[in-house]
């Protein structure tokens, strides 16, 4: 559509065809009677919808939008084809005109049933959301009246007796309905024709148009269509409402006096930098809506200005001997065009609006309801006037009266900052020392890390000492080591994009690695047979290994110092290797910045802190003076106006970024003026002091990009949605308006020059970076998701075919556009699918290299986004693979008894029934054997056996056999039947092939040889044979040396544990649980962290430390309840008991045991049920000690437990 029917469509038809006729064409003051048909529709039950929605927050806002938008295109199309014109859209109404003609009212009659049928249609197809209207229909006298006038904006305004004969109608008629008045009714015949609409002198070009016609466009209509941007009008923004009702002020009989009125309202809204957007009129007066936070002019004061307007409101109200209502509310609206091509206006919609207007309808005065007043409690008084209950609202309103204007300082808060001196000093002791470590800058955003960090810089580079930088990003967080591809692209420089030059850069020892480099570098390094065979943790660990010593060679040839910016973006593996490198670099200087973390940390984080070489800055306000020189340096001039640095102090409160932020929009604003390094007041500003200034750095950041151009601010929202940092090649490839590309590098030099948006010059091409994350997400946050969706969709094409030979480095961010195509509207065919895709893709990625959490989120995003196909094989199939994959990191973090590990195997479990059995489906059935194993489920985990067992001999594989036997073996260990045991487990060493059956630590999580070595080992210490025993568990350790596999190791660990408990070796006991808890904690094990303390306390206390050993063994068995799991419960409780024992607490230690036997009962895990009963007569009197030795005997020979029977046949033959 071209610029001027754009324009044209915001001007009735009526409005266009006076201007045209005018001889001056100037925009003035004026009332026109004439006669006519007016159609009113509105919709029923519009509260309770706006409402519900609201709930929504910004998502049902835009819902809202869209479905008003739907409903008033197809009316507004109908009431064209039926040769009327659209004079208002109200909200949720619309006032639709017909001239005096023969055939007008037939038509305005047939137009009505026409919208009606067309709603019944759409309700039928769309039953989620229903609209339905009321439609009036009135015949006779109208009124068409320009007012207003200031500054230069007009309303175009109907009245008049038809006008009300439709008001009243509409009121009459029922959902669905189309009721005429009674004047109408005896004028209606029925139709003899369609009549030709109205004709209107359509100039041939915009400058034919009338100037005056610009007049009662709204100014962000008018930038945007000048710019070509009509299509991206629409916001989410949060706006403060005014409804002003004068119901005494009859435009019609006194025109002069409401012309004088409405003036002066303009007048006091545009004082305060306020709009009005809508002039109505009915029997009951005049309705003005205003509003402050529409662009170009949002304010993070935006309430308290509106109050102030309101007040005004009603002072002017007054001096004219009128009565007035106001309603003010605040809240998230909808900002931009309805109706459709033919005919729009720029107006609010949202649940605020519709409070607003309630508001105003329940009295005279000015009242607020609480989110305004909570917005305005420090400079405005208010007095309660109760709550009101608005029809369609679950909940009353709650009202407030605004007394009067009290000017106030913002009230004091405490900002957890650092002084700089001080941070400096500390960094230069270092750098001129030449000593090493970690300096950890943490603060809120917009602090002031960066300008340290950048000062730093400049100290490092004026000594000659070279630096390395690296930065976080929040789209690029899922991407492993994506914090340092930028440090190693400047180690490797120019060879960092040619793979034969990669090679150059490595030792012969290190070349055959090189394929791990493809993480940090962007050329394609195919795997080779070295890498290939290195996945998980040993892929992990050599790609640590590989780059810790790239970065000591490079750091050993020249003094460096190393940047990382942005911590709180890194993934988990970033964070790994910067810790390794903290730790293993001594002599690196390393400066790492990073907004507050919550808990729960990382370890790697904690680890950092606690770094003997860590310096841990924790940033604090500035002091006044600093900031005035932050202010004056970063406007340019030596020095401030005294009431410029009054104002700043007082709102920026030491904030060195909102400080920078203030001032930019003070000079943006013309407030202030610069010249030749000079500060001064503009000649026109006002007193600074009464000036409501924005009080959060969003609020700023919004004012400053409302008073942008139009191409700037569109560029700034185009590119936040790229990323942070984003390319101009990049942007020109996507941006929407390709009028625009030509002027893009003119556009982002000036935004890099206001300092929004600088250079990046890191990179080879031309890139920009958002100076704060918090600018970024302002930015993105004023689109609406259907228009930030095209563009997300825009960027994941260009991925695609940009790097269409190799994806795999942008997986991750690929993902991250597709979601985003998901999740913000009606997705193109294609997105599904491939945000599914990548999602999983990015989770293989993120296993492959260990980096568990990273593929917990990826693998839950890919369920997520999969539960919105429709159901199918397919998607069965595709689901079970996603909870098989899912559920190994999850086993590995949070414990195999964990309820998210339950819930992915037993899903997973009802998928194998749709689908079918198939050896890939295999490691589903052993998962959710071990679920119900660890759960204490028994005899479910030993019917999952049996039956797994089964399966395997159907489908006769050999490597299914491997899992079955073991599994089914270990059931029978756990629930006491010691017999049954061995035959199993020999048939998985009969079996196993160490080289053949290597993937199974990734299908299964453990090393099968491994875990049958142990559970061999754990039977023959029940069966006495000590010795054996711990060959057995020395024989699995030796497993896990050939296949590095943590999980497995500490399997075997906590297996030799228990023979060396059995075998009283209390030393060696004590050695190995310190290693298990070790190991345990470097790879995020609870499971095995909880055995280790356990194990750990029972040697401490055998060894005379009771107070410090039973603390270890009562953290470790409560952190194994915390994982959910119900295995070796009764055991390890046994060894607190006896703990508990040798420290002199007999009561505790029986109660410690009942709670074991109890357990064994619950679950039926009895291997060491006959030793609870043996220590528990140890603790009872003598003539209850002899029952439960007895007890323990025969449990012990029944069971077939010789350790156990020779034990408690000891006890027998002393008693």
């Amino acid at each position: 559509m071209s610029a001027l029917s754009t324009f044209v469509s915001y001007i009735p038809r009526l409005l266009l065809q006076r201007l045209l006729q005018d001889a001056d064409h100037t925009a003035h003051a004026y009332c026109d009677n004439q006669s006519g048909v007016v159609l009113f529709a509105d919709i029923s039950g519009f509260t309770a919808i706006s409402e519900r929605l609201a709930e929504q927050g910004s998502a049902g806002v835009e819902e809202l939008s869209s479905l008003l938008n739907g409903y008033f295109s197809h009316l507004t199309q109908l009431v064209v084809e039926h040769g009327g014109d659209v004079v208002k859209f109200a909200g949720d109404g619309l006032l639709a005109y017909w001239p005096d003609q023969p055939t007008s009212l037939s038509q305005a009659v047939h137009c009505g049933s026409r919208i009606q049928e067309h709603l019944r249609d759409n309700a039928a197809r769309n039953a989620s959301l229903r609209l339905s209207l009321r439609i009036g229909i009135g015949v006779g006298e109208v009124f068409a009246a320009s007012v207003g006038g200031e500054p230069d904006h007009w309303e175009f305004v109907l009245g008049g007796e038809a006008v009300q004969q439709s008001y009243s109608a509409q009121r009459q008629a029922e959902p669905g309905q189309v009721v005429l008045s009674p004047e109408a009714l005896s004028q209606y015949q029925p139709p003899l024709g369609v009549p030709t609409p109205l004709p209107v002198e359509a100039p041939a070009s915009l400058e034919r148009l009338p100037a005056a016609a610009r007049g009662y466009v709204p100014r962000p209509v008018l930038a945007r269509l000048e710019s070509g941007q009509g299509e991206w009008l629409a916001e989410l923004r949060r706006v403060s409402a005014l409804f002003i009702h004068l119901p005494t002020l009859d435009l019609h009989a006194d025109f002069a006096r409401a012309q004088a009125v409405i003036q002066g309202i303009q007048r006091v809204l545009s004082e305060l930098e306020g709009v009005v957007t809508r002039v109505g009129v009915d029997g009951q007066g005049i309705t003005v809506l205003a509003a402050f936070g529409l662009p170009p002019l949002a304010h993070e004061d935006d309430a308290t200005r509106a109050v102030r307007a309101a007040l005004g409101v009603a002072a002017l109200a007054e001096s004219a001997g009128l009565v007035v209502s106001v309603g003010v509310a605040t809240g998230p609206v909808f900002c931009g065009a309805i109706g459709s091509s033919q005919r729009c206006e720029y107006t609010m919609l949202g649940d605020t609006i519709n409070v607003a207007a309630r508001i105003m309808a329940a009295g005279q005065g000015v009242r607020c309801e609480s989110t305004t007043m909570a917005a305005c409690a420090h400079t405005l008084r208010f007095n309660p006037l109760g709550s009101l209950s608005i029809r369609g609202r679950s909940e009353p309103v709650v009202l407030g009266e605004p007394q009067a204007f009290e000017a106030s300082a913002a009230p004091s808060r405490t900002v957890s900052l650092v002084g700089r001196h001080a941070e400096q000093r500390r960094f230069t002791e270092r750098l001129e020392a030449g000593r090493g470590g970690l300096i950890l800058v943490e603060g809120e955003a917009g602090i002031g890390k960066s300008c340290l960090v950048a000062h730093f810089l400049e100290q490092a580079q004026a000594k000659g000492v070279p630096t390395l930088l690296g930065a976080g990003d929040s789209i690029g967080r899922a991407t492993l080591y994506g914090a340092w591809r930028s440090v190693f692209t400047q180690i490797f420089g120019a060879a960092a994009t040619d793979a034969a030059a990669v090679l150059t850069h490595l030792s012969p020892s290190q070349q055959p690695l090189a394929p791990l480099l493809g993480v940090v570098l962007p050329v394609e390094l195919p795997d080779n047979a070295t890498t290939a065979m290195l996945v998980g943790r040993d892929r992990s660990e050599a790609t640590l290994e590989l780059l810790v010593s790239l970065l000591r060679r490079h750091a050993v040839e020249q003094h460096l110092l190393l940047v990382m910016e942005d911590a709180h973006w890194f993934d988990s593996a970033s964070w790994a290797l910067l810790l390794r490198v903290v730790e293993q670099l001594e002599g690196l200087l390393i400066v790492v910045d990073t907004r507050p973390l919550l808990p729960p940390y990382l370890p790697e984080y904690e680890a950092l802190r606690a770094h003997p070489s860590t310096d841990f800055l924790q940033l604090q306000a500035l002091s006044g003076e600093d900031i005035a020189q932050v202010v004056a340096e970063c406007l340019g001039v030596h020095e401030l106006p005294e009431v410029v640095v009054r104002l700043i102090q007082q709102k920026a409160e030491g904030h060195p970024f909102f400080s920078e932020e203030l001032a930019y929009a003070l000079r943006d604003a013309g407030m202030i003026q610069i010249s030749q390094g000079v500060c001064r007041l503009a000649p026109d500003a006002p007193n600074l002091l009464e000036l409501a200034f924005p009080d959060t750095v969003q609020g700023v950041i919004t004012s400053r990009i409302d008073r942008l151009s139009p191409q700037q601010q569109f560029a700034i929202k185009v590119a936040s949605v790229v990323g942070r940092l984003f390319t101009l090649r990049t942007l020109s490839a996507i941006y929407p308006l390709s009028q625009d590309v030509p002027a893009l590098p003119h556009n982002l030099e000036e935004l890099s020059r206001l300092d929004l948006t600088p250079r990046e010059l890191t990179l080879p091409e031309q890139a920009y970076l958002f100076k704060h994350v918090l600018t970024q997400e302002v930015a993105y946050s004023l689109m609406l998701a259907t228009q930030r969706q095209p563009l997300h969709h825009a960027i994941a094409l260009w991925y695609e075919q940009t790097y269409a030979s190799d994806l795999t480095p942008h997986y991750s961010v690929l993902a991250y556009h597709w979601n985003r195509v998901v999740e913000t509207g009606i997705p193109t065919p294609e997105a599904l699918p491939k945000a599914i895709l990548y999602a999983q893709k990015s989770g293989d990625q993120a296993l492959r290299s260990n980096a568990l959490l990273e593929a917990i989120g990826h693998f839950s995003s890919a369920l997520s986004l999969l539960a919105r196909l429709p159901e199918s094989a397919e998607r069965d199939s595709q689901e079970l693979s996603l909870q098989v994959s899912l559920a190994i990191p999850l086993t590995l973090t949070r414990g195999w008894a964990a309820p998210e590990v339950g819930a992915a195997y037993q899903r997973a479990q009802v998928l194998i029934q749709r689908v079918g059995e198939a050896p890939q489906l295999f490691p589903t059935l052993v998962g959710v054997l071990t679920y119900y194993l660890v759960r204490g489920q028994y005899d479910d985990a030993l019917a999952m056996a049996q039956h797994n067992l089964e399966v395997a001999l159907r489908l006769g594989d050999p490597e299914l056999l491997l899992e079955a036997e073991h599994d089914l073996g270990a059931v029978h260990f756990y629930r006491g039947e010691i017999a049954q045991v061995r035959p199993h487990m020999d048939q998985v060493h009969a079996l196993f092939d160490s080289e053949r059956h290597y993937h199974h630590i990734f299908l299964y999580g453990k090393n099968p040889g491994c875990v049958a070595h142990v559970h061999l080992g754990l039977t023959s210490c029940l069966e006495g044979d000590l010795d054996q025993a711990l060959q057995e568990m020395q024989a699995a350790t030796a497993l896990t040396e050939s296949w590095p596999h943590p999980f497995s190791r500490l399997w075997s660990f906590c297996g030799e544990a228990l023979v060396r408990y059995a075998r009283g070796e209390t030393q060696e006991l004590a050695q190995l649980a310190g290693s298990i808890c070790e190991l345990a904690n470097q790879n995020g094990f609870p499971n095995w962290l909880a055995q280790g303390l356990v194990y750990l306390g029972s040697a401490q206390v055998r060894l005379g430390s009771h107070a410090e050993g039973l603390a270890a063994m009562q953290q470790g068995i409560g952190l194994w309840a915390m994982t959910g799991s119900e295995l070796l419960r009764p055991f390890l409780l046994s060894l607190l008991a006896e703990g508990q024992q040798l420290a002199g607490q007999p009561d505790a230690a029986r109660a410690t045991l009942q709670e074991a036997i109890a357990q064994v009962e619950r679950t039926g895990e009895r291997w060491w049920e006959p030793e609870l009963y043996r220590r528990l007569g140890t603790l009872a009197p003598p003539d209850e000690a002899q029952g439960h030795y007895q007890k323990a005997h025969a449990l012990a020979t029944a069971r077939g437990v010789p350790l156990l029977v020779q034990r408690t046949s000891e006890v027998l033959k002393s008693v």
